[in-house]
């Protein structure tokens, strides 16, 4: 992110580096674009941390060596629908609205050779 550039082309940035991390699954995974205390919580897990979160896109991914054994590396794809949100809250504020990613992850299971589908929103 440059913090030089106005607001709107910030956003614009932003919205293409997410756009592109899901289009690949994160290869790249874009580091300056993250806190180091980024969180993640579904139903199945729930941890904190850049590198955890690296990890665990990796395993899903099939890109490390449980993610090899568990999930088809081919296979693992997510699926964007929309971002929105980075409105301002009101005419006269410089705070926005949080962007909000919708989308599908899809991956093969290996042990039980059956697919998973997961919808979410971030």
């Amino acid at each position: 992110p440059d913090p030089a550039l106005p607001l709107p082309s910030q956003l614009s940035s932003l919205r293409k580096i997410i756009a592109s991390e899901y289009s690949t699954f994160f290869q790249p995974l874009y580091p300056d674009y993250y806190s180091d205390a980024v969180q993640f919580t579904d139903p199945m897990v729930s941890f904190e941390g850049l590198g955890k979160y690296e990890d665990n896109v990796k395993t899903i991914g099939g890109r490390n060596i449980l993610g090899s054994i568990l999930f088809e590396k081919e296979d693992s794809r997510i699926i964007l629908h929309a971002i929105t949100g980075g409105e301002p809250l009101s005419p006269s504020s410089p705070a926005l609205t949080p962007l909000l990613t919708r989308w599908t992850l899809t991956a093969t299971f290996k042990p039980f050779s059956s697919r998973i589908i997961f919808t979410g929103v971030s």
